[in-house]
Formats: structure tokens, sequence, C-alpha cells
């Protein structure tokens, strides 16, 4: 189990580990019989799997189908021609991300994030930690109140324009009667002994 903190140079490392490695090999045979050999699918199923590692994954499968540990589909033959989709719906998704990433202002403020960590020797990880923590609460934050205030516009009580019976609207804030209609109601209620 990893016990470390997980960022973009740990993630590179076991990327430079993984590829290649006969561990990533069992987990594309494993991803290629459970969805029938659809290359889509074992490109979402396969760890740190890209669109442009699609050529070196489909080696590794078609070198499997030649020493006949698995069986070549029809499904594997279909989408292996998909390859240009595939790489197009990737483009555009990456292009999208970036959009969002730049209206959401999250560009900005993780250089200011990574600037901040260059100008400091000793604490970086924790200021660019501490900015990344500010954002995530910054848009839960965002989330939850949109959340609250769709809930009040659902449930809020909306003014009836049925015709025929009239209903009473409900009854204003219960007031505390003052001291002397408390004594009154008490003497009416229980009456004087």
């Amino acid at each position: 189990l990893w016990s470390g903190v997980v960022d973009a140079t740990t993630i590179e490392k076991f990327a430079q580990t993984y590829k290649g490695s006969a561990e990533e090999k069992a987990d594309i045979l494993a991803a290629y019989s459970q969805h029938q050999g659809d290359i889509g699918l074992i490109l979402t199923e396969v760890m740190l799997a890209e669109v442009d590692d699609e050529q070196r994954i489909v080696g590794v499968i078609e070198a499997a189908i030649k020493a006949k540990e698995i069986k070549r589909t029809k499904a594997f033959t279909r989408t292996k021609k998909d390859a240009g989709k595939r790489r197009r719906a990737a483009e555009s998704e990456a292009a999208e991300a970036a959009e969002l990433r730049k209206e959401l202002g999250l560009d900005d403020q993780l250089r200011k994030a990574k600037g901040a960590k260059r100008k400091s020797a000793g604490d970086s990880d924790s200021d660019e930690h501490a900015a990344i923590q500010a954002l995530v609460r910054q848009r839960t934050s965002a989330r939850m109140n949109a959340v609250i205030a769709n809930i009040e516009e659902k449930y809020a009580q909306k003014p009836s324009r049925k015709k025929g019976k009239k209903t009473k609207a409900p009854a204003a804030a219960f007031a505390e009667p003052s001291e002397e209609e408390f004594q009154a109601l008490q003497a009416k209620m229980f009456g004087k002994k």
C-alpha cells in the first residue's frame, strides 16, 4: 500500500515503472477479457492508459494473440479501426477541460500556488497543498449553495391559483401573549380554586 503523498511527481515516477511492466500487461489482458476486446473500454480500464498509449496497448494484445494467450474478438478488430475517432474525442475533451479550467480561474490560482512554491524554499509542498485545498473548499461551498437554493426553490410555498374553494393562508408566525393575556387564559383554563 502507498503511504506517501500523491502528487504529479509521484504519479510520473509510478508511470515510468508501471508502463511496459508485467503488471501492466496482466492488467491489459484482464481488461481485454472483461470487455471482450473493446479498445475504448480497455483504455478506460487500464491504469494510466491514454489515447497516446493505444498503439503500445494494441501491440501487447496482438503479441498475446500470437502467443495464443487470448483469442481475437470481433470487438477488438472493429474498435481497433476507431483510433482516429478516439484521438479526436480526446483532443476535444482536453480543449474543453482547458477552457473550463480557464473559465473557473483554476489556471491562475494554480500558477500562483506554483509561483509561491518556487519562491519559498522550505515549505513549498504544503503551500501548493493549501492552495488546492482552498480551491476544493471554494468549489464545494459553491455546489452546496446551489443545492440549497434548488431545494428552497422546489419546496418554497407557492401561491395557489386554483379556482373554487379558497384555503386559508398559513397562520402568521406564533406570537407570545402578553402577561395579562397569559394570566387571563390560565385563570380561564384552570379556574380559581
